[in-house]
């Protein structure tokens, strides 16, 4: 069977985009309800997720009755997001919305963006921005997880992953390559193949998206800039409460707890 290349980005396929990450959903789920017990100082009820897409990650949570809100850029996201909630028979409030400009209403008691989403904010003061406006829409106490990539010293960026998921007949299979790294921008410039064959048809889609880089040093002066977020603890993308890693020059894959003071 011949393999046609689709138009878009893989954010453009959000059914695709959530078979490739099915294992983690309920496990990235559950960090969050884990991580909320832990490390907030109040009741959570209402989580908020920037860049939701699919909404593969808050509609478990609201399967379980947390209040949930998501925003995102990507309508094709959203429609597939507002269907799948419609289809559970679950609330929850889908908008569009930017990381760097959004408001939403209440405040939530807890917010959290994984799976590297962080990074797509290029500049300092767009990280900075995006840190203070979810710290205004957090109640004292709260918590804001983030997951993402840091680079040790002696990073190697020409390494290669690839990963495949398969869910009712389609396989999903992931080819993800760094293209280029500008250290002074602090830029990495990324590939990512998606492959589908599924029953009646095989394509790929292929996108290119820039990611931030960070270390730990770089990651720790954010921080300090956001005095309103404290962090309180890190884990990894293994995703156990019961084990915290520390922030340091080995980099891997980090799991910010941010409290609100």
């Amino acid at each position: 069977m011949s393999i046609t290349t689709l138009p878009g980005s893989w954010y453009d396929f959000p059914r695709e985009y959530d078979i490739a990450f099915r294992p983690e959903t309920r496990l990235e789920a559950r960090f969050v309800q884990s991580a909320c017990e832990r490390y907030a100082k109040v009741d959570v009820r209402r989580i908020l997720e920037p860049a939701c897409g699919s909404g593969r990650i808050i509609v478990e949570l609201a399967a379980v009755g947390f209040d949930v809100t998501g925003f995102d850029l990507n309508g094709t996201a959203l429609d597939y997001a507002r269907a799948r909630f419609r289809r559970r028979q679950l609330d929850g409030t889908l908008v569009e919305g930017d990381l760097t400009d959004f408001a939403i209403k209440p405040k939530a008691h807890a917010a959290f963006n994984f799976c590297n989403t962080f990074r797509h904010l290029l500049t300092e003061a767009d990280a900075r921005r995006h840190l203070e406006l979810v710290a205004k829409h957090l109640v004292r106490g709260g918590l804001y997880l983030i997951g993402l990539h840091l680079y040790p010293a002696d990073a190697d960026y020409d390494s290669v992953e690839r990963w495949t998921e398969s869910y009712r007949g389609t396989k999903v299979t992931c080819t993800l390559r760094c293209l280029s790294v500008d250290e002074d921008l602090r830029r990495e410039q990324l590939e990512l193949l998606m492959t589908v064959r599924a029953p009646s048809r095989s394509y790929r889609v292929r996108s290119s998206f820039a990611f931030r880089t960070y270390d730990d040093r770089q990651l720790r002066a954010l921080l300090a800039s956001v005095p309103e977020l404290e962090l309180v603890a890190v884990h990894d993308f293994g995703y156990d409460i019961g084990e915290t890693v520390e922030l340091d020059e080995d980099g891997g894959d980090t799991v910010l707890v941010l409290r609100r003071r």
